[in-house]
């Protein structure tokens, strides 16, 4: 019920003293109005222009130069990767080519043994050749 009562109660109204006693209209429509609209643009000389053009340029230059070194930075963390992974690339090779001249000197010993067995072969069936034709 308490609740109904208090809902039935007038809005409150709120002021804002401090403004309306230190402001008028017109310096809070400057106030709260956006910095670069129009007429309410505040004028600078010549001379502050390019005291803040000066000021501008050498933040830009400043982000620049930071972007720059930033950039650097990462590419000499890229080189050193790339380096170190071509060194590890270059030894599997050395490791892969002398795996296969060990395998060639293998294939070639192999060959020469086949050849070593087959003309041995050859000559054994040849003594048997000889032997089954003196028994005809």
């Amino acid at each position: 019920m308490e609740i109904l009562n208090k809902m039935s109660e007038p809005p409150a109204q709120f002021v804002c003293p401090v403004l309306e006693d230190l402001l008028s209209a017109s310096e809070l429509h400057e106030l709260f109005s956006p910095f670069w609209s129009g007429k309410n643009r505040p004028v600078y000389s010549v001379e502050e222009r390019k005291i803040r053009r000066k000021a501008s340029n050498r933040e830009s230059a400043r982000r620049s130069r930071l972007r720059k070194k930033m950039l650097l930075e990462s590419l000499d963390v890229e080189v050193n990767r790339l380096r170190t992974e071509n060194r590890r690339l270059k030894n599997r090779l050395c490791e892969a080519t002398l795996h296969c001249q060990a395998l060639q000197t293998e294939t070639d010993r192999l060959l020469a043994e086949f050849l070593l067995l087959e003309q041995r072969l050859g000559g054994l069936m040849q003594v048997l050749i000889n032997s089954m034709q003196l028994e005809l």
